[in-house]
């Protein structure tokens, strides 16, 4: 796989479809407080989650500095 394609997300035709069911679930609520309670959840593991992308993001980087090292030793 070439450098960094990983990092470009695909998302597919059902993937597009459960969110929206889900983004038209949320739209119908008229539930203020369930509103409240399910941001509130979704911004504390949005956090979790952007925590550990960050760290395989760089996990990732250094291993991949480290294979390109490794190559320009053995193809000088």
């Amino acid at each position: 796989m070439a450098w960094a394609k990983w990092l470009i997300p695909t998302v597919t035709l059902n993937d597009e479809l459960r969110i929206e069911t889900q983004v038209r679930s949320l739209r119908a609520c008229k539930d203020l407080q369930q509103i409240i309670d399910l941001s509130v959840m979704m911004l504390r593991q949005n956090h979790s989650y952007s925590e550990i992308i960050k760290n395989a993001t760089r996990h990732i980087a250094e291993l991949e500095l480290r294979e390109m090292l490794v190559e320009s030793k053995r193809n000088p």
